[in-house]
């Protein structure tokens, strides 16, 4: 009965299609295994912190099934970084025990934003191509992908509540979107049932089968590695953020200024040729939020055997997203190699700027290799590598709960 009483809020966080509340804990999980060591690593992993960091990493969605906006604010880098100010203002590091929380926080809330800009732009994108057919109108992907995701990765019990909620009230205030407390707090109480449903439901068979048929393919490859913005890989792409992320809250400015990811990869196989389809689409993350109004695409430059590739190009969600999309307007060439060409000057939100960036890709299949040794958690290229780490602190969230 708990169940079905759940369902229709569960539909309702978030409103759009995007990552759920369990799929989003186990890529701020998985993210960890992919921080190199050092500071961050050693700071995010502080045993201490673990609530900080899962409630950060829900926090966003708490606006949605109370229809205010303050969720969709916390997506974004603007107010992401009026709290990063807020932090920097307070303390440097080393933090106290008391500001090391509100990072914590923070790397939270970036974790989110950026795992919903790379599923929605690269994962959705390709579903609504193969689910054409799926109910996309009434039902809710983010819903069936966590429910699904759950079922295969395990379910998560919700952490303690740790918000910042008296400097929230002042930030939303201060951006122009006053808020209350009541608000807060149901908001994220609303997030922590949606992962208790969610974890009691993925242990049904019947009801992820029903998840499963909304979806179909999406739910079929939630898990691969190979298929771009799966939550497998987002969380190698928020390690890479969080990293840019510290240093900018350390120093007030990004020294690595390029790409976090490029879709392919360079040197990477571009495996679908026809410019109709999805999976012909190019792709750059970005470090930081693009200012689209002053994006030129005269920055961007395709060649291959024929000479300059005629494209279409945008940035999907537009002002302070992320994620270039690069579109070609004729298909790619059989077993041809090209060259993409960012020249200096990606305008980003806070008046900085990207260096020159270029990537090579190829349509030549690549020859099939052998079967290699398994490599450590670390090394590998997907957040779905299991490790000490997120193994650990999934099992303290256990015992703290059960305990």
């Amino acid at each position: 009965m708990l169940l079905c009483a759940l369902l229709p809020l569960l539909s309702s966080i978030p409103s759009a299609a995007a990552n759920g509340q369990t799929t989003h804990s186990h890529i701020s999980l998985h993210a960890l295994e992919h921080l190199p060591p050092g500071e961050l690593r050693d700071f995010l992993t502080r045993e201490d912190l673990r609530e900080a960091l899962l409630n950060g990493t829900m926090f966003p969605d708490g606006g949605y099934p109370q229809s205010d906006g303050y969720g969709e604010m916390a997506h974004w880098e603007p107010f992401q970084d009026r709290y990063m100010a807020w932090i920097a203002a307070q303390e440097q590091a080393p933090y106290s025990d008391a500001m090391a929380l509100h990072v914590a926080f923070l790397m939270g809330m970036s974790s989110h934003g950026m795992a919903d800009q790379v599923y929605d732009a690269l994962y959705m994108e390709r579903s609504r191509q193969h689910d054409h057919e799926s109910d996309w109108a009434n039902l809710s992907m983010d819903e069936s992908t966590d429910v699904v995701y759950a079922s295969l990765v395990g379910p998560l019990v919700p952490p303690d509540d740790w918000v910042p909620y008296d400097t929230f009230l002042q930030l939303f205030e201060e951006a122009g979107h006053p808020v209350t407390l009541d608000l807060l707090q149901t908001g994220q109480q609303l997030l922590r049932i949606a992962v208790a449903g969610v974890g009691g439901m993925s242990q049904v068979p019947e009801t992820v089968a029903r998840y499963e048929a909304w979806f179909p393919w999406a739910s079929a490859h939630l898990t691969d590695p190979d298929v771009p913005g799966t939550p497998a890989c987002e969380g190698v792409i928020v390690a890479g953020y969080w990293q840019r992320r510290w240093e900018l809250l350390q120093t007030g400015a990004l020294q690595q200024t390029g790409p976090l990811a490029t879709f392919p990869s360079d040197g990477g196989w571009q495996a679908e040729r026809d410019h109709t389809l999805v999976e012909s689409r190019l792709s750059a993350v970005f470090p930081r939020g693009i200012d689209t109004d002053l994006l030129d695409p005269a920055l961007i430059t395709v060649t291959g055997p024929e000479g300059v590739v005629p494209f279409d190009a945008w940035v999907f969600y537009g002002y302070s997203s992320h994620i270039l999309h690069i579109q070609p307007q004729q298909d790619w060439l059989v077993d041809a190699d090209y060259t993409v060409e960012i020249a200096a000057g990606m305008p980003y939100i806070d008046g900085t700027a990207s260096p020159a960036l270029s990537w090579s890709f190829t349509t030549q299949e690549p020859e099939p290799q052998q079967a290699t040794e398994p490599q450590p958690a670390e090394e590998k290229g997907c957040s779905t590598a299991g490790g000490g780490l997120w193994l650990a602190w999934v099992a303290g969230l256990l015992r703290r709960r059960r305990g």
